[in-house]
């Protein structure tokens, strides 16, 4: 067999491969793009909920109670007294419940996504305002309207130097709450 022949039998196995392999990520089901990542968020959905299911577990057994007390006020305050039949809001319901008792848990807030110099920031932000019990970012996109004069809709738009600036503003609502406090 010649060099030419080789080169030709080689190519056309090579052009036969990308052409199936085309003709098989056409005929993929709509719904994935990739075996090892869907595109919908019915898994981001689903761990979310194991989270939440787990934190209202967790705030239950700090508040003290035992487990017929705890299936009974999931019924007062979601209407089921199993957290597996219970929506993400129901379970955010039973969370607030026990918090307001005096679990020391905290809801996750919603997903922040930001470079490497602004995610530390966003994250001091984040925990300011879970200590002092102010809404993430809501509190913290307040202070960066009244900084910059007009609104900003995600806290990821704004630049580390303004979220230098909402941190020691933060800081420094905290310490003059604190103030207040003393007798």
């Amino acid at each position: 067999m010649s060099l030419g022949i080789l080169i030709a039998v080689v190519w056309m196995a090579f052009a036969a491969g990308v052409l199936l392999g085309a003709l098989m990520a056409m005929s993929a089901p709509p719904e994935t793009t990739d075996a090892r990542r869907p595109m919908s968020a019915a898994p981001v959905r689903n761990d979310l909920r194991r989270r939440l299911i787990a934190l209202a577990h967790m705030a239950a057994q700090q508040c003290g109670a035992d487990e017929a007390t705890r299936r009974e006020v999931q019924r007062r305050v979601a209407g089921v007294d199993s957290c597996a039949q219970m929506d993400i809001a129901a379970l955010q319901a039973v969370i607030r419940y026990w918090q307001r008792h005096g679990a020391r848990v905290t809801l996750p807030g919603p997903l922040v996504r930001a470079s490497e110099e602004r995610a530390p920031l966003i994250g001091k932000i984040r925990a300011l305002s879970d200590a002092n019990g102010w809404p993430f970012p809501q509190y913290a996109l307040g202070i960066v309207r009244h900084m910059l004069g007009h609104e900003v809709q995600r806290i990821e738009w704004v630049t580390a130097e303004v979220l230098r600036k909402v941190v020691a503003a933060m800081v420094y609502a905290e310490r003059r709450r604190a103030a207040h406090k003393r007798p």
